[in-house]
């Protein structure tokens, strides 16, 4: 299995119930290909205040805060998914730090899912430990040019996995990613997409939606994935 367990202190020993592992979950895609995984990956990352990028690359694919361990068992799954449908073997390491937060890494799937944002470091911020820029940015709604209808409903349905609930949506400080989710229900059918946005701090952006047939198929299936 290609995965490395990093424990760094009793916490993390206790947070082993977490029960973070491929083995502990279906498949949550409706259709599970390359493509869908990859979008179902994009779907569930963290854009609060942006993704961060880091000049000569990072091997943090995403972070995950400590009540997530679904959701970051259900992340490592795809991860696994995508090495088996693209015909690689990147390792996944997982550490749990000292406050719970999980951190999966490997520069390789970091490097592939930062490869569909646009960013540069022209107006970053240097780090002072380091000497490096780093910089944040969404994802743009041009990454859909030329992708299938299954492309958005997997990244829809990776954005409810981590954010959704009900017929709902809920970010903070989070606006563009937001934005795109709206676009997305919209594109696909959904009606009653309305976008409501609560000044503070953080800024909190949710999103109310009827859903469709089509689309109720993939939650079903991702809210199917967890086995007792």
């Amino acid at each position: 299995m290609n995965r490395t367990i990093v424990l760094v202190g009793l916490l993390v020993v206790l947070s082993a119930n977490l029960a973070c592992g491929p083995h502990s979950f279906d498949s949550p895609l409706c259709e599970s290909n390359e493509e869908t995984v990859t979008f179902f990956l994009l779907g569930m990352l963290d854009e609060y205040m942006g993704r961060r990028f880091h000049e000569g690359g990072s091997d943090v694919v995403e972070r995950f805060y400590p009540g997530e361990g679904r959701e970051a068992a259900i992340f490592e799954a795809c991860l696994l998914d995508y090495n088996k449908l693209a015909g690689t073997t990147q390792a996944v390491e997982i550490e749990v730090r000292k406050q719970g937060h999980i951190y999966l890494k490997s520069r390789a799937h970091c490097d592939m899912l930062n490869s569909f944002y646009d960013y540069g470091f022209e107006s970053g911020v240097t780090q002072v430990s380091t000497g490096q820029r780093t910089t944040a940015e969404s994802l743009s709604g041009a990454v859909f040019e030329g992708a299938s209808r299954s492309a958005m409903l997997a990244f829809v349905s990776g954005a409810y996995c981590r954010y959704g609930d009900g017929r709902s949506f809920t970010y903070a400080n989070s606006g563009k990613r937001a934005g795109l989710v709206v676009e997305l229900l919209k594109e696909i059918g959904c009606q009653e997409v309305e976008l409501e946005v609560t000044e503070g701090i953080p800024f909190t952006h949710r999103i109310n939606f009827q859903s469709t047939a089509e689309l109720d198929t993939w939650l079903n299936v991702l809210k199917g994935a967890a086995r007792e």
